[in-house]
């Protein structure tokens, strides 16, 4: 199945693009697909997601534009055409 990951901000910098597309196994969930772009792409992204073997609470992950808090947080499974998007936590002043 194909997945489209959106990066936003620091977190597209991080990954060198604005976006991807990621073939996954069937039932694989968000923290699969993290752990993979972790070994896939930069190491500041896996820096900037990561806080050691956990995905960081800071990152705001959205699937098709629902919080994975709203759903199955990083167990959330994933399907066929789904859009994950990351963004950095928001800060403002």
């Amino acid at each position: 199945m194909k997945v489209k990951v959106k990066f936003f901000a620091l977190l597209r910098e991080a990954a060198g693009t604005k976006e991807l597309e990621e073939e996954l196994e069937e039932g694989a969930t968000v923290r699969g697909l993290l752990e993979r772009l972790g070994d896939k792409l930069p190491k500041r992204f896996r820096e900037l997601v990561f806080e050691g073997r956990e995905v960081s609470r800071n990152v705001i992950i959205l699937v098709n534009r629902r919080g994975i808090r709203e759903l199955d947080g990083l167990e959330t499974k994933l399907k066929d055409g789904d859009e994950v998007a990351l963004l950095p936590p928001v800060s403002g002043g």
